[in-house]
């Protein structure tokens, strides 16, 4: 499947929305975090550098490496779950642990 087709290979608006708009929404350090965290493999499987790694090299806490990419991802995918749609995203509920 080709950048901007469907399944069916029809293309929309929304498949071809550069990646760029959803940026903006992105503190400085998120956006630096996480592009540090995609230049040293972080994302990639499997990771050639841990948590702990990026954080030193950004000389901050583990726990807020963790924080600052966590918030920059769901920013990142929740921008984009909206763009697939016009219909609003379903509001969490209550979860159950078995």
């Amino acid at each position: 499947m080709k950048d901007g087709q469907g399944l069916l290979g029809q293309t929309t608006p929304e498949m071809v929305r550069p990646v760029e708009s959803l940026t903006p929404r992105l503190t400085a350090r998120q956006t630096h975090a996480l592009r540090l965290a995609v230049a040293e493999g972080y994302y990639g499987i499997p990771r050639p550098i841990n948590l702990q790694t990026l954080a030193s090299r950004m000389g901050i806490s583990t726990a807020s490496m963790s924080e600052l990419l966590r918030r920059a991802e769901r920013e990142i995918i929740v921008s984009y779950a909206r763009s697939l749609s016009h219909s609003p995203l379903p509001t969490p509920g209550p979860t159950t642990d078995a």
